[in-house]
């Protein structure tokens, strides 16, 4: 990772400074919640990543823009990816994703 720049975790009180990349990997947004973070932590060049997903974007994704985040992006590309890697491993095949996606955004997105 050395060749990307430093990569830590760090407890939530911690967090004081804007940061290029944020992962949200709690479990706060299945429940419509938000981590206990500051918003200092977004800036304009920040990508934040939920590693949940559903309809419309995660209550952490809609906070992440409210605060002038540069891209939010959900767990949904991360789910279909690992099932892509275990069809792979079980079959020997490893299937497209990107209809598949599409498909679930599209039935997702219906949902609302």
């Amino acid at each position: 990772m050395a060749a990307y720049g430093e990569v830590k975790a760090q407890a939530f009180e911690q967090l004081k400074q804007s940061y290029d990349v944020i992962i949200n990997s709690t479990s706060a947004s299945l429940d419509g919640e938000l981590p206990a973070i500051d918003p200092v932590i977004f800036s304009s060049r920040s990508v934040c990543y939920d590693m949940m997903y559903g309809k419309g974007y995660t209550v952490f994704n809609q906070w992440a823009r409210q605060h002038g985040c540069a891209q939010a992006i959900d767990g949904l590309g991360m789910l279909v990816g690992q099932a892509a890697e275990s069809f792979m491993l079980w079959r020997g095949l490893r299937p497209g994703t990107k209809q598949i996606l599409r498909e679930l955004r599209k039935n997702l997105e219906g949902a609302l």
